[in-house]
């Protein structure tokens, strides 16, 4: 699904959506860009997943990061996001 395609379907949803920005860069202006763009549509999770190797090992493995470096910053990362969705969905 395109991203373009991705943002008209979670529109046409009855319930509540955020937009996580996944495999990301640590930096550069297209972040901003990037948030800019997708909080016009809708909410912005605060919680960037970024590009890190651990996510390819730990699929690899069969393991999720938590399960493969649970002091790691891929670790980190979800469990911030899964706190935040917790909260923000009533959870």
């Amino acid at each position: 699904m395109t991203a373009p395609s991705a943002v008209a379907a979670a529109m046409h949803l009855v319930m509540a959506f955020a937009f996580v920005v996944r495999q990301a860069q640590s930096s550069g202006k297209r972040k901003d860009e990037t948030d800019e763009a997708l909080s016009e549509t809708g909410r912005v999770a605060p919680v960037r997943i970024m590009h890190r190797v651990a996510f390819r090992v730990a699929l690899g493995l069969r393991l999720g990061v938590t399960e493969f470096e649970p002091d790691g910053r891929a670790a980190a990362e979800m469990l911030t996001l899964w706190k935040w969705i917790k909260e923000h969905a009533g959870l």
